[in-house]
């Protein structure tokens, strides 16, 4: 897989105009947050992600290569470092009056590296789509993508998958500073595994975390309950640490689908403030994904893994509030509210009838404030820092997933 990664820098640049500029970002961002892992075990710590970008973008061309990496450290759990890298390609093939409407195509090649003892958590994948983007009217935009993306785990192979995701999308803007958007996505996963197999060991543990929470009869490395194309059954890694154990669900079927609708309403109350307000509903098609349900809770920015968006159905509401304050500030205050419907039982007891399907009430609230400062200094240009809060509640009838967690951090980013 990652020799094709390379692959995906060439895939545009065929006989191209190669003058043009490299242009890069380093960022550095670190904070606290007194449950770092977003779960019941409540790790708390330091983390510190380092980022790099950096690309070609031709002078009279619309094609562009890029890369971009980074590494995340965990102060008190040195054995949960990882980094993840991405290699793309880009072409933008504008047409119409004043270039408004284009075609453009985007393929990329992604992985994610952990160390010995978490490599159960290590992707490869491949993406590649293409959007169209049309002006029906001056001031209605029209946008259709296709994207389909192929992800794999070299040591989990019951969780890779092809996904093929259709969107389309309308957007109006008003003369009162006004903007309505209507987003509706299908998604269909087909799992590339179609058999229970028998998981590795996985090594190692974080410590100190509360080992009661293990999920019951883990470990034994084979799917069991209930059988048919509609029931789940229920997998294990085996042990991770402290007598805990990873657990998962696998159906039957080895396809899943997912119909998503968003409405983005946008409003400039004046020159400085302005209001976006979102909903989103997903509707399950078919039997739910496969997905980790208990067990080991230290997945750290693997939503794939801890929380599949194919594997629950959801309402979602946010409200975003964007301040232009002055000295080149900003800041930007979000809540947010959401319910989930999971197709498991809340104590994965699928032996004792008339038990309550899992189901999560999650709220929060961010605040970010960011300033731009100006200026050059040796290779660099210009440098925007970032303070963010945020704080999240998850209310489960789950106690795996029944929790909260607050977390402040702060960020660098310079070009270069």
């Amino acid at each position: 897989m990652r020799k094709t990664l390379a692959l995906c820098m060439l895939f545009f640049l065929g006989n191209s105009n190669a003058s043009g500029q490299w242009l890069g970002t380093f960022a550095f961002e670190s904070g606290y947050s007194d449950n770092m892992f977003n779960s019941a075990s409540r790790a708390e710590g330091l983390s510190t992600d380092y980022t790099l970008m950096y690309g070609f973008f031709p002078d009279d061309a619309h094609w562009a290569v890029n890369y971009s990496g980074a590494i995340t450290t965990f102060n008190r759990y040195p054995d949960r470092l990882f980094s993840t890298h991405v290699l793309a390609s880009s072409v933008v093939f504008p047409y119409g009056e004043y270039d408004a409407n284009n075609i453009s195509i985007l393929a990329s090649g992604s992985f994610r590296v952990d160390k010995a003892e978490y490599d159960l958590y290590d992707y490869q994948q491949a993406l590649l789509s293409a959007a169209l983007k049309q002006y029906m009217l001056p001031s209605l935009l029209g946008q259709l993508s296709y994207q389909a993306r192929v992800r794999q785990y070299p040591h989990f192979d019951d969780l890779g998958y092809l996904e093929h995701l259709v969107q389309i999308s309308g957007v109006s803007f008003f003369d009162t500073r006004t903007s309505i958007r209507l987003h509706a996505e299908f998604g269909f996963k087909k799992y590339l595994s179609t058999s229970v197999s028998v998981l590795p060991q996985v090594h190692g543990g974080i410590s100190g975390t509360n080992s009661s929470l293990s999920a019951e009869n883990g470990g034994n490395g084979h799917g069991y309950g209930q059988q048919g194309n509609s029931n789940p059954r229920r997998g294990s890694t085996g042990a991770m640490g402290s007598g805990r154990s990873m657990e998962y669900l696998l159906y039957d079927e080895a396809n899943t689908s997912q119909a998503r609708l968003m409405l983005n309403i946008g409003q400039g109350l004046n020159d400085d403030i302005g209001i976006a307000l979102r909903a989103l509903r997903r509707w399950n098609l078919s039997d739910r994904g496969r997905t980790f349900v208990g067990g080991a809770v230290e997945f750290f920015g693997e939503e794939e893994l801890f929380d599949d968006p194919y594997g629950y159905e959801s309402s979602e509401l946010s409200l975003t509030v964007t301040y232009l304050l002055p000295w080149s500030m900003r800041m930007q205050v979000s809540g947010a509210a959401s319910l989930k419907n999971y197709g498991y039982p809340a104590t994965l007891d699928y032996d004792t009838p008339g038990v309550d399907e899992r189901s999560d009430m999650r709220s929060g609230a961010w605040m970010n404030l960011s300033k731009r400062v100006a200026g050059k200094w040796l290779l660099f240009t210009g440098l925007d820092l970032t303070l963010r809060y945020s704080w999240i509640r998850n209310q489960s009838n789950s106690a795996w997933f029944d929790y909260s967690a607050n977390a402040l951090s702060f960020g660098l980013s310079t070009d270069f």
